[in-house]
């Protein structure tokens, strides 16, 4: 009994659920530039210069005199896949909250998959789709606009949980 409490502690868990805010700030590399990403799979942050890619990525898109026209979600390694659904979009956080916490079980064919999510603003619940069709489901808690001398830039931050076994039933 010993032996399997050692074996099991040494596993770490990997956690379903939690908040975290992206940036589309565009960092130089060595070679070129990275952005940061998310990875629900992993729950950890990952560069788009290195693997694993990040699952998603926030991008700004700036109009010709750089004021940030829109801010969307991009899926991982592109647009080979459709991995964004809008569930919704609210009046409150008390609206939004209620809804991301009864979106307990999915069926993916009652929703419209996009290649990107936007535009992304507050009190919005997302869907996100793995390659292998594992659901995250993402409640929007803030959305920042950011005029920095470099170039501008957006953050997001939303609240997550991961469904890890390929049910559309979230833990």
């Amino acid at each position: 009994m010993l032996i399997l409490s050692v074996v099991s502690c040494g596993k770490e868990e990997v956690p379903l659920r939690g908040t975290v805010t992206l940036s589309s700030k565009i960092l130089p590399s060595d070679l070129s530039f990275y952005a940061v990403g998310f990875n629900f799979t992993t729950a950890r942050f990952s560069r788009t210069d290195q693997t694993p890619f990040p699952q998603i990525v926030l991008r700004a898109d700036t109009d010709v005199s750089g004021l940030i026209t829109a801010v969307s979600f991009n899926g991982d390694t592109g647009f080979a896949y459709s991995p964004f659904a809008l569930e919704g979009s609210y009046g409150t956080a008390a609206e939004a909250s209620a809804a991301f916490n009864a979106l307990n079980d999915i069926d993916p064919s009652d929703y419209v998959w996009s290649e990107m999510g936007r535009p992304v603003t507050v009190n919005q619940v997302w869907l996100f789709s793995t390659r292998d069709e594992r659901y995250a489901r993402m409640r929007i808690l803030a959305v920042s606009e950011i005029y920095s001398e470099d170039a501008p830039y957006a953050e997001c931050r939303f609240e997550w949980v991961f469904q890890p076994d390929g049910s559309t039933s979230f833990p």
